[in-house]
């Protein structure tokens, strides 16, 4: 089911993350890299965060703290990367998203995307 409002979004973010967490690889795998990513949905008015530090996966949604760095998307892209029909750097390429940030420091987000289509994957099924 593709992401389409902010309502589905409530509902499976809380799922995807606690996937993303239940993985101890993906918690213990990142201790000595912090960095925390904003994903702000254009089209249904929604943003989460993640935030990967000392070996601990946190995120909220609509959390208004600050972040290393910023992904503008719309929903569809945001679901179609997490589930690993796009690339992320192509959609970049393509301007299906834009960067708030270093795209230095987004560039390091790509060894999360495993885990994280991993848990989307499993948030969406």
């Amino acid at each position: 089911m593709p992401l389409t409002t902010q309502e589905q979004l409530t509902t499976i973010f809380p799922q995807f993350l606690a996937a993303l967490q239940a993985n101890q690889e993906n918690t213990t795998r990142y201790t000595n890299w912090e960095v925390s990513a904003r994903f702000k949905l254009t089209d249904i008015s929604a943003s989460f965060s993640l935030r990967f530090a000392k070996g601990k996966i946190s995120g909220e949604l609509d959390d208004g703290l600050p972040t290393t760095i910023g992904v503008v998307c719309k929903a569809q892209a945001l679901d179609d990367i997490f589930s690993g029909r796009l690339d992320a750097e192509s959609a970049y390429m393509m301007g299906r998203i834009t960067l708030e940030g270093s795209e230095y420091t987004a560039e390091s987000l790509l060894g999360y995307m495993p885990a994280i289509r991993t848990a989307w994957k499993q948030a969406c099924s």
